[in-house]
């Protein structure tokens, strides 16, 4: 299913839209050969995976069929961006986490990442994919979603160094603080 905010269609991550998710990735896997895995793996993982190992360890998931994120396309029909959003289970790094452990019982979809296309940073395009994540974390059943924004410091920071998000923006779309862990925090919504 499609979903539509501010002449924006945002779509699952499936086998008819991987090319658009490539095309949006390449030539660096979005960041240093990330393919957005590094969540999903441990260090060891990771290290050994960047690059086209990372590509297609994505790519195996998404013939499987998992639950990976959402893509957004711009008025104009281009690929422009990209939300990682998936059942808290399915992120290896925050089951294992010291810092971002589950902080209850309760089922949680996490939203662990972002990737923008250079052209569109700047353009609210981050609050319309958290936007459309609720819808579709909704319409896949789950109530409870989390984030993990990176606290930063007053000044310019780099968008390799919030790829998981600032909490000014969560805050804005109704999250609220649940717990820090280390550099981040952790944010909760609850899904009515």
């Amino acid at each position: 299913m499609d979903y539509h905010i501010d002449n924006y269609t945002f779509r699952p991550l499936v086998k008819e839209s991987w090319h658009a998710f490539v095309q949006l990735f390449e030539p660096n896997g979005a960041c240093d050969g990330c393919w957005c895995m590094w969540w999903k793996q441990n260090t060891k993982e990771y290290s050994a995976g960047r690059g086209e190992n990372n590509r297609k360890a994505i790519r195996q998931l998404v013939i499987e069929g998992e639950k990976l994120g959402l893509l957004a396309f711009s008025p104009q029909g281009e690929v422009c961006g990209w939300i990682a959003v998936a059942p808290h289970d399915k992120y290896k790094r925050l089951e294992n986490s010291r810092t971002l452990k589950p902080i209850d019982e309760q089922p949680v979809w996490s939203i662990t990442c972002f990737y923008i296309d250079r052209n569109f940073r700047g353009m609210g395009l981050t609050s319309n994919l958290i936007k459309a994540a609720l819808e579709y974390v909704k319409e896949n059943g789950g109530t409870l979603i989390e984030a993990y924004p990176t606290i930063v410091d007053e000044g310019r920071v780099s968008s390799a160094s919030i790829f998981s998000g600032v909490p000014q923006i969560f805050e804005r779309l109704g999250f609220e603080k649940a717990g820090e862990g280390g550099k981040r925090l952790i944010m909760r919504y609850q899904i009515m």
